[in-house]
């Protein structure tokens, strides 16, 4: 598999491309991205209690949940060429309709099923069947958006478009359970309705203003790296372990809210809803008080995270209530919107501007490997008992702890941060989100990477 797992811009701005259509362009790609967050973000609302009305297990959900991130570890490389060769117009389309088939299946099975049209492995299968189109196509959203920045936005602003691309996923992940809890008293086929047509106008938004094939030559590949680079290394295991968190409790945090609270299936997907649009809430919060603050150690910001991430996992552990559910979802949103960024960009500081492309790779990669494993064990274990997910999610929270703590790599200064990519100082680069798509960025997305090569 190519490490290349994402579209680092391979082509320069168009000569004939107004600088007014640009504009048009990379806002339809960012709206585009935004449309997947929510698309990514609505089904952990739902998925749980209408698991319940159609009686599927717990396990069966998670191994559901991780078909899409699965695919999309798969597709995305593919995709990302795609978009470099024959631009990204047709890649934004496809991933587009990847979400409005993904929904329009989702909305079928729990009609179907609730309907006694279909039974057993029939929905399963119609489940899994819209989970894997909706990671094989929607795979290609960010790398094309990526790709619409590079060919649309000049050099001197591609690097805050970028980061734009990022914030605008994480305002999808706001919006998803905000649909979720606002289309759920229809029932629970209602979102993903809403979804399908939402989706499918952006796909045709993006088949008529998106830009077509860039007109320069691709740049030369890379210097490929290895996943065993020290250098690399830390950041591959903290944003593994800190997917795999953030998808376990995306799996199971409906199922826990409902059991907790004793509610019905609509009235679980409501509250849901609420908590994980706290959570978005606080994350896009969190990263704004990193942009102001501008912290110049990655390690101090890390620390804070990960104490955030644990205090809200541990109140997870023993939430017996609503506010107490609303706490905890505001504590870990808080802690993942501190360390995503300063990963990603404490990560593209250690790498030259040759290596960008491939440690974005290897990183999309972790990011994906972490969602496969959050989604497979969350329902496994949560079957076991119900409190078992967030307490392994607590065990890995503490390993990254004691990594951020104890690797050098985090513990150093890095000068200029905040350059690179715009990652602490330039805005959001990336958000929490349930592994099917979501961005994951180093450097400025066109290898010209302003930010110092910091090598041990």
């Amino acid at each position: 598999m190519s490490t290349n797992s994402v579209a680092i811009g391979t082509a320069s701005q168009r000569p004939d491309l107004p600088p007014q259509a640009g504009r048009r362009q990379f806002r339809v790609a960012l709206l585009c991205v935004c449309v997947a967050g929510a698309g990514n973000s609505a089904g952990a609302a739902v998925f749980p209690p209408l698991a319940r009305e159609l009686q599927i297990s717990e396990v069966t959900v998670g191994v559901i949940a991780g078909l899409a991130p699965l695919v999309f570890m798969l597709a995305a490389p593919v995709w990302g060429h795609v978009a470099d060769r024959i631009g990204p117009r047709f890649v934004l389309v496809a991933g587009m309709l990847g979400y409005t088939i993904g929904a329009a299946l989702f909305a079928f099975s729990a009609i179907a099923g609730m309907s006694f049209w279909l039974s057993g492995y029939a929905i399963i299968g119609v489940l899994s069947l819209g989970r894997v189109l909706n990671g094989a196509l929607g795979a290609g959203t960010y790398p094309a958006a990526v790709s619409t920045a590079v060919v649309a936005i000049p050099g001197d602003r591609r690097s805050s478009a970028i980061a734009s691309i990022s914030a605008a996923y994480g305002i999808g992940t706001m919006l998803g359970p905000a649909i979720a809890t606002a289309f759920s008293s229809a029932g629970l086929f209602a979102p993903h309705i809403a979804l399908a047509g939402i989706s499918l106008s952006a796909a045709l938004l993006a088949l008529l203003v998106a830009p077509p094939a860039p007109t320069s030559k691709p740049r030369a590949p890379g210097r490929v790296l290895h996943p065993t680079d020290p250098r690399l290394r830390p950041f591959l295991l903290v944003t593994g372990g800190s997917f795999a968190i953030v998808v376990g409790i995306n799996v199971v945090l409906g199922f826990s809210i409902q059991d907790a609270l004793q509610l019905d299936a609509v009235s679980a997907a409501k509250v849901t809803g609420l908590m994980f649009t706290i959570l978005g809430l606080f994350s896009l919060v969190a990263q704004i008080l990193l942009v102001r603050l501008k912290p110049a150690s990655p390690g101090r910001a890390l620390r804070w995270g990960v104490g955030l991430l644990l205090a809200g996992l541990a109140a997870l552990i023993i939430a017996g209530n609503a506010l107490l559910f609303g706490v905890a979802c505001a504590l870990i949103g808080l802690g993942l919107g501190l360390s995503g960024p300063t990963v990603s960009a404490a990560c593209s500081l250690v790498l030259s501007s040759d290596e960008q492309g491939s440690g974005a790779g290897w990183m999309s990669s972790a990011r994906s490997v972490g969602s496969i494993v959050g989604a497979w064990s969350g329902g496994l274990l949560y079957a076991v008992g119900p409190q078992l997910p967030y307490a392994a999610c607590m065990v890995v929270a503490l390993g990254i702890a004691a990594l951020v703590v104890m690797h050098p790599g985090f513990r150093q200064p890095r000068p200029g941060i905040g350059q690179a990519g715009q990652g602490l100082a330039g805005g959001p680069i990336v958000a929490p989100g349930t592994g099917d798509g979501g961005p994951h960025v180093v450097g400025d997305g066109t290898h010209e990477y302003p930010g110092p090569a910091l090598r041990r």
